[in-house]
């Protein structure tokens, strides 16, 4: 780093790595949490998506080694990837939603509707469509 931009640079007590680690545990902890109670099959990923960025984009800020890269549009490489990441995170969860919003309606099936079976080779098979004849 160049001494004149060190002068500006305040050191913080902590390297950057170490607080975004214990960000990204309180992030699996929590993504941990919401699987085990009523998460559907990909919002867990949804959710990593939009944490992460969240997580990464203001520490890009205060990283030293984003002091002397070139910008774009006045953010650092990472925090374009962490738009990214927001983006793909709007349009999983939209497609997600809409998917699992309206789930194909199963018929209920009950003892009535079921036919009796007396044996279980009585049982129809999904294999008896492959038989050769």
């Amino acid at each position: 780093m160049p001494p004149a931009l060190a002068r500006r640079y305040v050191a913080l007590p902590a390297s950057t790595q170490l607080y975004e680690f214990v960000l990204l545990l309180v992030l699996v902890y929590t993504l941990h949490k919401w699987i085990r109670s009523t998460a559907r099959p990909g919002m867990v990923m949804i959710g990593y998506f939009y944490g992460y960025p969240l997580i990464r984009f203001p520490l890009e800020f205060i990283r030293a080694d984003n002091l002397i890269e070139p910008h774009t549009f006045g953010l650092s490489v990472g925090q374009i990837a962490c738009v990214v990441m927001i983006a793909a995170a709007i349009v999983g969860h939209a497609l997600l939603t809409r998917r699992l919003i309206e789930p194909p309606a199963a018929e209920p099936t009950t003892a009535r509707q079921l036919p009796e079976l007396r044996h279980p080779g009585d049982a129809p098979s999904h294999f008896a469509r492959l038989r050769c004849r």
